[in-house]
């Protein structure tokens, strides 16, 4: 590592202590608690910088194609042990926490980028020894600096989800392939994945450059837990972003297990996304959406917190144990809500089914007293307890009664009929 960047390296080290973060945190969970929001931790910066620009904290220059110093043992080691306390974290605040991902936006975003590219083999083992750790029930034997180490294991439980996030190009050429191993060792293993596509002159065109990564989403989400982790509502003035915004987290849910909008990816300035007044409550319920200038409306094809859907098809599948993952993504879809018009439909129908139910059980109740009484010979009376006649006494309130009644009379088979 070149001095200079040595030193803005260091810098960061004269930051505030991680302990004096830690109120900050625990802030986040108690208004995700509040506000019945889940959170998904997230290691944004590995040691060393998995990219050379600023999603690391300290950006190097050049962007992308610059160097990246996190490809080191005693860096990947130092990654495992901050994956350790985020996953001591989620198991310490229960349902609140979603998961933990492990990496944020490794470099770069296609295959083809060659040598700028972090190597995918080392991020393999990266994440293989992180998983280890953060599942761990005791001492884990992990590599750093030229030794082993033995590190504590977090116990994160195996149903919440360990989040692998990487471009599409790459979930699809190589992690899709990757066993981690069995469910008992890794647990629940959710891909995460980010969608941006620069400015756009129209609504169909801002669509049409997310069309290729869609369709991507959509063949990963047929054998994979995936969601959208970030995405933007790009473009220019003439584009209606309640339009787009809704589209997007239609396609998220539909396909996968839904999104994350990026706030601070505008349209035109860092922030942008503030002024904008997207209708967020209508977006994400699937309420109609109103074209400008037009009255046009737009549906949602599923609406539902990208959390929420994960939150039940873990509940739905047992926390993911022992279901082959095509039930789970069933039953996920089944915990999905659905539009208020077909929720209405829905119960207008199990209303009218009860009233049924309720009419033929009454036909069936007459009919059958009616076959009784034919059944029965004139001028006589029984009390019958499975299936034969009760003779005995019972007390009332002038002493023993005879209840022997009538002889019995054993009718013909025939005649019950």
């Amino acid at each position: 590592m070149p001095a200079a960047t040595a030193q803005r390296w260091a810098a960061l080290q004269t930051m505030l202590p991680a302990a004096e973060y830690a109120p900050f945190i625990e802030r986040v969970f108690a208004f995700a608690v509040k506000h019945r929001l889940r959170v998904l931790l997230d290691l944004h910066s590995a040691p060393g910088g998995q990219t050379g620009n600023q999603n690391t904290g300290c950006s190097t220059g050049g962007g992308d194609t610059v160097a990246r110093y996190f490809t080191t043992e005693q860096h990947s080691y130092l990654a495992v042990l901050a994956v350790k306390e985020l996953a001591a974290l989620c198991k310490r605040h229960g349902p609140a926490c979603y998961g933990v991902q492990l990496l944020n936006e490794p470099c770069c975003p296609h295959p083809h980028m060659g040598a700028a590219n972090l190597d995918r083999r080392f991020l393999h083992k990266f994440y293989s020894d992180a998983i280890a750790v953060a599942r761990g029930e005791g001492a884990v034997r992990v590599q750093g600096g030229g030794d082993w180490w033995l590190v504590e294991g977090a116990a994160l439980e195996r149903h919440v989800p360990i989040v692998i996030m990487d471009w599409l190009a790459w979930l699809e050429r190589y992690w899709d392939s990757v066993d981690f191993g069995a469910y008992n060792q890794t647990g629940e293993i959710v891909f995460e994945t980010h969608i941006y596509t620069g400015t756009a002159n129209s609504q169909q065109e801002a669509r049409d450059a997310a069309a290729r990564d869609i369709e991507s989403y959509k063949t990963l989400g047929t054998r994979r837990r995936i969601f959208l982790g970030e995405w933007s509502v790009t473009g220019n003035r003439h584009v209606d972003y309640n339009q787009l915004a809704s589209w997007y987290v239609s396609q998220a849910n539909q396909f996968g297990e839904g999104s994350f909008i990026w706030n601070f990816d505008g349209p035109w300035a860092w922030g942008a996304v503030v002024p904008l007044n997207l209708e967020w409550p209508k977006i994400f319920e699937g309420g109609p959406m109103h074209r400008k200038g037009s009255g046009a409306k737009a549906r949602m094809l599923y609406a539902h917190s990208s959390l929420h859907n994960g939150n039940s098809l873990d509940a739905l599948a047992g926390a993911g144990s022992d279901f082959p993952y095509g039930y789970r993504r069933l039953l996920g879809s089944l915990a999905s809500p659905v539009p208020r018009q077909v929720l209405f439909f829905l119960y207008v129908l199990a209303f009218c089914l009860c009233i049924a139910l309720l009419c033929v059980l009454g036909f069936v109740w007459r009919l059958l007293a009616r076959l009784e009484a034919s059944s029965s010979p004139e001028g006589t009376c029984s009390s019958t307890v499975s299936g034969s006649y009760f003779q005995g006494q019972a007390k009332g309130p002038l002493g023993p009664k005879s209840l022997a009644g009538p002889p019995r009379v054993d009718f013909p088979a025939a005649s019950l009929s």
